[in-house]
């Protein structure tokens, strides 16, 4: 058995309508030391979830009731951290790319071994240790954070005085600053960090379902609720609850928050008696929330209650002393994601400095993820780095147009575009568009523009 086994194995639940396979996949999972649950179908899956938190789920693609895409869409709701792997008979490149895209760990394609199984544990156990190896690093004065400008330090400074207290913290900044990282380094330098940290990003979920979602409702407190459901906030019981995007959060549901925040007390829906926790709340926004008060659109007195700290992250253009770190962060990450090695040029660090970034950390990441894989050779250079700002002026003609613009002239207004910006070579076109210069000239004779030279 596999040492990883051994040591870092926790519970799984395995999905699977077939009892044969299903008892084929219990059997190899209780050759290790892991717990297995199993259940026949997706509907049950859900009440397991709801009931249980698991390290691993292994489900069917096509489980009756509800499917394994399904369940795998709510595992990542309601359990972000457990790792999914899809099963399926149907072993299709469309599947595969689904689930992935909707955040499964891997899959499996059936018939698969009982050796392929326990790879798969191996896997995602080494996995969930490094993710925890990287936490424990994460040291108490907030030195997890990447930068080395003087807007960074305060931060961390700010982390190591409010991290031991149980006070509310507001994160104000742009979107793609990193509100989140530091979210993250406030868990791991606070006394909570071995407890759960649950996350709820408001803008995403419908207004009608927020409430739920946040204080949990009792069986048969509307349709479909059909078992008693724990809020994220009984989730975060001990621990700590980011709420992410509370800008967006409706009034209506803005003074019941306050009401949480000030008694530490809640109702889960359809049920009159109160739930007491003990959850450190943080929020984070890229609005700004003194201005949404003026423009009552946010109550001012739940504005007070969570602004008893707060931490401004700045954007990245001013300051750029964290761009050179940053920048080297993202390119060891993807060289060890996609198993290369590549260095950065000094006119790419350059290029790095000069631009103002208006996606801000999530665009230089998004920046390096895709130079680590466009780049032909071994040094990332100026010429490989292409952001989003150089389209701005495609991108303003696209979406001023008093006229619909077919998709048809989109691409051709961004292909001419990009031809421009790489000085109409057609080679680096076609790697910045990620096409071939053969599909590359056929759609430039398309447009009935000029071709040129079959090696330019």
């Amino acid at each position: 058995m596999s040492e990883d086994r051994k040591k870092g194995c926790g519970t799984i639940l395995v999905v699977e309508d077939d009892p044969v396979v299903r008892r084929f996949i219990e059997a190899a999972i209780n050759k290790t030391d892991c717990q297995v649950t199993s259940v026949g179908d997706g509907k049950a899956a859900l009440t397991a979830i709801d009931k249980e938190k698991y390290d691993l789920v292994i489900t069917d693609l096509k489980v009756p009731a509800v499917n394994g895409i399904k369940v795998l869409e709510y595992v990542k709701k309601r359990q972000p951290d457990t790792s999914v792997v899809i099963g399926t008979a149907f072993g299709s490149i469309e599947n595969a790319v689904e689930a992935m895209r909707k955040g499964a760990f891997d899959y499996l394609t059936k018939p698969f071994s009982a050796e392929d199984i326990l790879e798969i544990i191996d896997r995602v156990i080494g996995y969930k240790r490094r993710q925890n190896n990287n936490s424990q690093a994460a040291s108490s004065d907030g030195s997890s954070l990447i930068g080395v400008s003087h807007s960074t330090d305060h931060i961390r400074n700010l982390i190591t005085m409010i991290a031991p207290s149980k006070t509310t913290v507001l994160i104000e900044g742009e979107t793609g600053v990193g509100k989140e990282v530091v979210a993250d380094a406030l868990q791991q330098a606070s006394n909570r960090r071995e407890k759960p940290f649950i996350k709820v990003n408001c803008a995403a979920l419908p207004d009608t379902l927020v409430e739920s979602e946040l204080f949990g409702f009792e069986k048969g407190a509307f349709t479909g609720a059909h078992a008693r459901t724990k809020g994220r906030f009984e989730l975060a019981d001990s621990g700590t609850l980011m709420l992410d995007e509370i800008g967006e959060m409706s009034l209506h549901l803005q003074a019941k928050l306050l009401r949480v925040l000030q008694s530490k007390k809640f109702e889960r829906l359809g049920s009159g008696q109160s739930v007491e926790v003990d959850v450190r709340v943080v929020a984070t926004t890229n609005r700004d929330l003194k201005e949404e008060v003026k423009q009552n659109r946010f109550r001012k007195d739940l504005y007070f209650r969570l602004n008893v700290v707060k931490i401004t992250v700045p954007p990245l253009r001013s300051r750029k002393d964290d761009i050179p770190p940053l920048a080297r962060h993202f390119l060891d990450m993807y060289c060890r994601e996609n198993e290369v090695k590549k260095t950065l040029s000094q006119d790419a660090l350059e290029k790095l400095t000069d631009y103002d970034w208006p996606g801000n950390v999530r665009e230089l990441q998004n920046t390096f993820e895709k130079a680590v894989v466009v780049t032909p050779g071994e040094t990332i250079t100026a010429e490989n780095l292409h952001f989003v700002d150089e389209y701005r002026d495609l991108f303003e003609y696209l979406f001023s147009s008093e006229d619909d613009i077919t998709i048809h002239e989109a691409e051709k207004q961004l292909i001419l575009t990009s031809l421009k910006r790489n000085s109409y070579n057609k080679t680096k076109t076609a790697d910045a568009l990620g096409i071939t210069v053969k599909t590359l000239r056929n759609k430039l004779k398309e447009y009935g523009e000029p071709v040129g030279e079959e090696n330019s």
